[in-house]
């Protein structure tokens, strides 16, 4: 079992070892260590103690990755589907929105996610659900719409708005 850890330590030591050879920090110092071996120097990378220097540069990498995923909070459900609808930069079915907000970081759980994301969308005062082609979407409230997905004789979003509506969120997962 000892040569198993050890052997294992060794792969970890080598895979942060590749790592650090490729931050803009090593790349820098190589190439300065490379001028003063070119001059006529010798290397410094003989000198430097690896195990200290991996240490180090390991410890600060964990540390910096913890901060990060400290940092990182999951978007909401609402805020992953604003930034899906963003990205798409068009009315997207509720199915569709529900796998982009998941893959974005949100967490949808529940029974039943989809009818949980529905269910938010609807509280939420940013969006609002549109038909076309028998299909509900959804878009963001006060956004234009995009020109091909007004209807005819509509110029602009606020002439759709003063029209009236009627709201459904139908159950389209497409």
């Amino acid at each position: 079992m000892d040569a198993e850890w050890l052997d294992r330590a060794r792969q970890l030591r080598a895979e942060a070892w590749e790592a650090v050879q490729v931050t803009a920090a090593f790349i820098a110092f190589k190439k300065f260590d490379d001028l003063v071996v070119d001059m006529g120097g010798t290397t410094a990378l003989g000198e430097i103690d690896v195990a200290a220097t991996w240490k180090a540069t390991t410890q600060r990498a964990v540390e910096a990755a913890a901060r990060r995923l400290s940092d990182t909070k999951k978007p909401s459900q609402a805020d992953a589907a604003e930034m899906a609808l963003r990205q798409k930069r068009e009315p997207i079915p509720i199915g569709l929105l529900l796998a982009s907000a998941i893959e974005l970081g949100a967490a949808i759980g529940g029974t039943d996610p989809l009818a949980n994301f529905r269910s938010a969308l609807s509280k939420d005062d940013r969006f609002y659900s549109l038909r076309r082609n028998n299909m509900h979407f959804w878009w963001l409230k006060g956004e234009q719409l995009p020109a091909p997905w007004l209807p005819d004789g509509v110029a602009e979003f606020d002439e759709l708005l003063a029209a009236p509506q009627q709201e459904s969120h139908g159950d389209d997962v497409t």
